[in-house]
């Protein structure tokens, strides 16, 4: 019952605060309270049902703001807003903190010390003072700029109410209780930090808390859109980003229209004049921005095409690609050939040649002073996700964090935001006489790929586990594993690595884990795939 009575306080205090809300401005009690009207405070009838009247002067219309609940549902069945004053009467319309119509009401003094609502065209509610449980921990959320905020009890991300958002609430408890916070940002803003009494608490969106004291969040937003925003296959793209984009669109080269964040655009023009006149190097733009529509599209075809599991294998999750961002740039190159003229290098098998090597360097030594980093790094694909792309940089918006960043070898954008380097990870693919070190790299680079969409787990070494693991029936139990199991070649690798401490990924919470077996099986001449991994 007392759990009860707390979380329907707190749905008459989501309505009181989404009412406080849409004038823009918290709800207070005002300290001396007009004649007409004397009573105030939370109140309750026989049937569990409760009311709140409080005075708010905070606000872009002054007066009685009444919270009503007649059910368990802390929004469907919860009613609040301000009542005009007649005499000793409160006469209004409460809109629905849910989806129901609004009802309209009057609410009078009954008795001693009670209350009478009635309900125009419905019920009578006859209400008498509460009993409160004192409350320990006061806990105030509010927002910071352009944002909004939803919030529940436990570890359960809540749901964006995008009809009913909240600006601010206040959580009043009994006793200490785990809530997640959740901030997201209006059309143009995005969202910055969590601060907890002024400090600095969080750059997550999301956060769990244990409520053990009182205390003000604030969800901080900025106009605008977040340059150091992290995508990648565990962070999809920010609410609101798109509609916050600003955007060019050119034409390259090939004939290619190409849309890229206008900022992120500028800084490629500096870039690009910088690279002909001082090194002769002549880049051109071979993609930007994709859309999530877009890559939805695209997945939508493979699935169509190919199959879900091929599609899931080889094109990234809608609203998971940097692309997304209008930030992520493919570059390609122009060279001069004997006659004169300029040739287009695009094909990445083509620009991945030794030869271009040099050319890349270049590029490369200058991308920082205009606020682009390598965003691929060879070596740290489990972590990035993504082998290695010389072509594919990123725009951070500042030199100086660029220049950070490039300046230490290895140094992944991960990393950087993390504020903490990943170990270096031990490699060991020697010992075949099945396949060159070159062809094992290659499975090696799928595991390390998959890798990197197991949160926070760290890894510490990766062999090749020798030709005795590849066998006749190895290779019968792999292609049983796959609809139409052609592959004609395998290969089994070894990792150690330590669990994060969830069990997202079925592995047991904090764990070092030692010979972690990976299975690929390719065709002949044909690409590696993980088919199977696991003890």
């Amino acid at each position: 019952m007392m759990k009860r009575i707390i979380c329907l306080l707190l749905a008459l205090v989501m309505v009181l605060a989404l009412a406080a809300c849409r004038t823009g401005k918290p709800a207070e009690e005002k300290p001396a309270e007009p004649a007409e009207w004397t009573r105030s405070g939370y109140y309750q009838d026989e049937d569990g049902n409760m009311l709140s009247v409080t005075w708010m002067d905070d606000v872009d219309e002054p007066g009685w703001y009444v919270g009503f609940t007649n059910g368990d549902d802390m929004m469907e069945d919860s009613y609040g807003g301000l009542l005009s004053q007649d005499g000793s009467t409160l006469h209004g319309s409460l809109p629905s903190g849910g989806s129901r119509d609004d009802i309209t009401v009057t609410l009078s003094e009954e008795g001693e010390d009670g209350l009478m609502l009635e309900i125009e065209g419905g019920e009578t509610y006859h209400f008498s003072p509460m009993d409160l449980p004192e409350a320990t921990i006061i806990v105030r959320v509010n927002t910071e700029g352009s944002g909004n905020i939803e919030y529940t009890e436990g570890e359960e991300e809540p749901e964006i109410d995008t009809e009913y958002p909240y600006q601010s609430a206040q959580i009043n408890l009994a006793e200490p209780a785990v809530h997640t916070f959740k901030a997201w940002p209006n059309e143009g803003w995005h969202f910055v930090r969590w601060t907890k009494n002024g400090e600095d608490f969080s750059t997550e969106a999301v956060i769990t808390v244990n409520l053990d004291e009182s205390a003000d969040y604030i969800a901080v937003f900025e106009e605008g859109i977040d340059y150091l925003a992290l995508v990648n296959k565990l962070n999809p793209l920010p609410d609101g980003w798109e509609d916050a984009l600003e955007t060019v669109t050119i034409t390259n080269s090939l004939g290619d229209e190409v849309e890229v964040e206008a900022k992120a655009y500028a800084a490629y023009e500096q870039l690009k004049a910088d690279l002909e006149v001082n090194n002769a190097v002549y880049i051109e733009l071979d993609s930007a921005r994709r859309s999530v529509a877009a890559q939805q599209d695209i997945m939508d075809r493979f699935i169509e095409k190919y199959g879900a599991d091929y599609a899931a294998k080889t094109v990234a999750q809608p609203g998971y690609s940097e692309h997304h961002t209008g930030l992520a740039l493919d570059l390609y190159f122009m060279i001069e050939n004997d006659n004169g003229e300029f040739i287009n290098v695009y094909h990445n098998e083509d620009m991945e040649k030794e030869e271009y090597k040099p050319i890349w360097d270049e590029i490369h030594a200058k991308l920082a002073e205009y606020g682009f980093i390598l965003r691929y790094l060879e070596g740290e694909e489990h972590i990035t996700g993504y082998r290695y792309e010389p072509w594919h940089i990123r725009y951070v918006d500042s030199a100086e964090i660029a220049r950070e960043i490039m300046s230490q070898p290895g140094l992944t954008l991960e990393e950087y935001l993390a504020g903490k380097s990943a170990p270096e990870v031990e490699i060991d693919l020697s010992g075949s006489k099945l396949y060159s070190e070159e062809e094992l790299y290659d499975a090696m680079l799928a595991v390390k790929c998959k890798f990197a969409s197991w949160a926070g787990c760290e890894l510490k070494s990766i062999r090749y586990a020798g030709d005795d693991a590849n066998s006749k029936e190895i290779l019968e139990w792999l292609n049983s594993l796959v609809e139409d199991g052609k592959f004609t070649e395998t290969a089994k690798l070894l990792m150690d690595f330590h669990s994060s401490d969830n069990d997202e990924q079925g592995l047991n919470s904090n764990f070092d884990y030692k010979d972690y077996e990976w299975w690929l099986a390719r065709t002949e001449d044909g690409d590696w795939e993980i088919v199977s991994w696991g003890y």
